[in-house]
Parts: C-alpha cells; structure tokens; sequence
C-alpha cells in the first residue's frame, strides 16, 4: 500500500446521533477539527496512475473543509474521472 499517507495527527471518530424525526446530530471530535490528519491530505502523494487503473474511488467529505485536503479530493476525482473509474461520496 504505497499510496498511504502517514501523519502524527489521530484518525477522527465521528459520533452520528439520530433524533425521532432521523435527523442527524454529529458529536465526539473532542479536539480542533483541524488536528486530525483528515484536514491534511497531501494532493502530491496521491497515485494518480492506480486511481485512475481503479474501478471505484470511495471518499468522504470532511476533507472538503480543509484547503489542502480539499485541493487532493479534488486531484483524486480528477484523475478518478480521466481514468473512467466511478466515484463514491
């Protein structure tokens, strides 16, 4: 797995309760949202070539909030659509 991109910050754990109604009510980040490695997606270490070899590409949207993240979900649908493979959000 060479496309994996290692950073000190933690993983997010994202608590998702529902009321009666099932709306949601997201909780649990117990630190600023910006110090999980989710915020700091690296668009220079993505492998473009195996996303675009991939049959689905699987992605969330937290990292849309984050300009750097942003920027590499961006380059990875890029390269995701070049290479005719689908896309899940």
């Amino acid at each position: 797995l060479h496309a994996i991109q290692r950073r000190d910050e933690p993983t997010r754990d994202v608590y998702v309760v529902r009321d009666n109604k099932g709306d949601r009510e997201f909780s649990g980040f117990g630190r600023p949202t910006e110090q999980y490695c989710d915020a700091h997606l690296d668009a220079g270490g993505l492998p473009e070539d195996d996303i675009k070899g991939a049959a689905i590409l699987v992605t969330g949207t937290l990292g849309l909030a984050y300009p750097g993240s942003r920027a590499a979900l961006r380059k990875a649908v890029a390269a995701a659509k070049a290479g005719g493979c689908k896309v899940l959000v």
